[in-house]
């Protein structure tokens, strides 16, 4: 095929992807305009991460990619109340997501945020983590077994509640995780009670890490019941 009317057909299809019915065949390009950078360097997808916003307020989630994994396509952006992202993952990535709140750009032209804010004075964290206290969704994908490692970690702290969950159930637990509490409101005197299903401390492991495979997830800010 001539290669410009494949790129014509790769534009085409990402614009119209909000249009067409769902679900779309899964070629590579269907699941929005940012699989194009992986596409055109070579990588193909190993899941897809979709966050979603159920505050009552704009968050801007932050992406950072572990130590000898290449950091994201896009590593931090703004996303409404109510509003969606997905974002296309590679083989064997690991990392960690979380949110910012409260952010502006103030008259030196630097973008900072209240909380969990990355320090880079920009939307984009471009390879800076979070200032704590931060609540994080840690992956690890394609890990030991073929699994994939993940969990919503309180060890930096928290400044919103979290819920991540696995869009299947294929095979290592699937279970969801996360803390629906707004710990800002009252901290309880044991963190462990109130989100039994969170990392609440170092090596927290053993109730705390979850494992799945071959699957896509959505991570949640401000999950119901509780929304901030």
């Amino acid at each position: 095929m001539d290669p410009h009317l494949l790129l014509f057909l790769l534009l085409s299809t990402s614009s119209l992807s909000g249009f067409l019915p769902s679900p779309l065949p899964k070629f590579p390009f269907s699941r929005g305009p940012s699989n194009l950078l992986f596409i055109f360097a070579g990588i193909e997808p190993a899941a897809t991460f979709k966050l979603t916003n159920l505050c009552r307020q704009t968050i801007w989630p932050g992406l950072l990619s572990g130590a000898n994994t290449a950091q994201l396509p896009t590593t931090g952006f703004a996303l409404r109340p109510g509003k969606s992202r997905t974002i296309p993952i590679p083989a064997g990535w690991s990392g960690r997501i979380w949110g910012r709140t409260l952010c502006s750009t103030g008259a030196d032209g630097k973008f900072t945020c209240l909380t969990a804010d990355c320090g880079s004075g920009k939307i984009e964290c471009g390879g800076s983590g979070a200032k704590p206290p931060a609540t994080l969704v840690e992956f690890t994908l394609n890990g030991a077994d073929g699994l994939d490692f993940y969990d919503v970690s309180l060890v930096d702290g928290y400044n919103l509640p979290m819920l991540a969950f696995p869009q299947k159930v294929t095979r290592g637990g699937c279970g969801a995780t996360g803390c629906l509490i707004d710990l800002n409101g009252a901290c309880p005197k044991e963190l462990k009670y109130a989100c039994t299903r969170s990392y609440s401390y170092a090596y927290d492991d053993k109730t705390s890490t979850y494992t799945c495979a071959n699957t896509d997830y959505t991570i949640v800010f401000c999950p119901r019941p509780y929304t901030r």
